[in-house]
């Protein structure tokens, strides 16, 4: 049902949403998926002579070991947190076309190279790959909607409580801008590191720092959820402990990883430890993936029920999040038209 209104509602849309002020944020993208682009190619042009990535590093690769780990180490990573940059760009000038082929190509390409390097890999762990299909399947029932959920429900927090989406936007990016510089030098420095793919040592911290930028992105929409004593009272929903769980089960398993890997003799008993924590983590993206849909949908339901009539109840998320708001440049003086005011009191 939801697949077939959104394609037909695809169509609606504009192919571009123009704003100067984001042209750099939409450069970066485009190029980024360029370079993906031409990482792959580069992959399979390539003759497949010595390619063993668990026994390669950066001073001794070849062309198709090097473009493959620059795809698994770099260019995904940085794709990954593309995703919720090109949301905050939309979040402004509204959604379009190129977001949700973004969000397409994104999906297509992290699940082609995750199964390349599978089914390459010298052994293939039969559980982690099919963690790795949930997820993918949760990715393509879930996030397209949690976005498009998340846009909508960014639009309304502008209108309805007393923020401006330039305030609000400069906020949100100043954190994407420090995870950003985090991840950068981390996931060039894997790159250096002999056998840096065989115990899934380094992607934890990436999830822990993505996983934490999001929730901030929904508790910065209503200000007095946006602190930590919010996060840890018992104010907080069930679904914001449980993503709160997730941050703290992923930093735990990057530091267990990264100390481990010091140790290159450390057994089967801690290797099957590490595994084990992996199946884990694809276990937890996966939850969270669904648990990002019902927390944005339940969040959503909450802010129109304060704001509007439950008898005049017609909420059209999608066609809220693609219609474009004032450009930076023309909003100085914005000021919202509503309070945030539950009409049944």
């Amino acid at each position: 049902m939801f697949g077939k209104q959104t394609l037909k509602k695809f169509y609606q849309l504009k192919f571009a949403n123009k704003s100067r002020w984001f042209i750099f944020a939409r450069a970066y993208i485009f190029f980024l998926q360029l370079a993906i682009t031409i990482s792959l190619i580069f992959v399979h042009i390539t003759p497949d002579s010595d390619f063993d990535l668990l026994k390669s590093h950066l001073p001794n690769m070849n062309s198709k070991q090097f473009h493959m780990v620059l795809l698994l180490d770099v260019l995904m990573p940085l794709n990954v947190l593309s995703i919720p940059l090109h949301t905050l760009v939309c979040s402004v000038i509204g959604m379009d076309k190129l977001y949700i082929l973004h969000l397409i190509f994104y999906g297509i390409t992290w699940q082609y190279v995750s199964l390349y390097w599978e089914f390459t890999s010298t052994e293939v762990n039969y559980t982690l790959l099919v963690m790795r299909i949930f997820m993918f399947l949760a990715y393509w029932i879930f996030n397209i909607r949690t976005r498009i959920l998340y846009l909508s429900k960014f639009r309304f927090a502008v209108n309805n409580v007393i923020i401006d989406n330039r305030t609000l936007f400069r906020r949100l990016f100043k954190w994407w801008i420090i995870i950003h510089l985090i991840l950068v030098p981390y996931n060039i420095s894997i790159l250096f590191l002999p056998g840096h793919l065989s115990n899934f040592r380094f992607l934890n911290l990436q999830r822990a720092l993505i996983a934490t930028f999001e929730i901030k992105m929904y508790l910065a929409l209503t200000p007095d959820t946006e602190t930590w004593s919010y996060v840890f009272s018992r104010r907080s929903l069930p679904l914001e402990k449980f993503h709160v769980l997730c941050v703290f089960f992923y930093i735990a398993s990057w530091i267990l990883n990264a100390t481990c890997f010091w140790f290159t003799n450390y057994g089967d008993k801690l290797s099957l430890l590490l595994t084990c924590l992996e199946i884990s983590g694809r276990a937890f993206w996966t939850i969270r993936f669904a648990w990002l849909y019902f927390y944005a949908k339940r969040k959503l339901e909450e802010f129109v029920f304060q704001c509007i009539d439950e008898d005049s109840y017609d909420f059209d998320e999608f066609e809220v999040a693609s219609k474009a708001m004032n450009p930076f440049e023309s909003i100085s003086g914005y000021e919202p038209n509503q309070s945030f005011i539950n009409v049944h009191e």
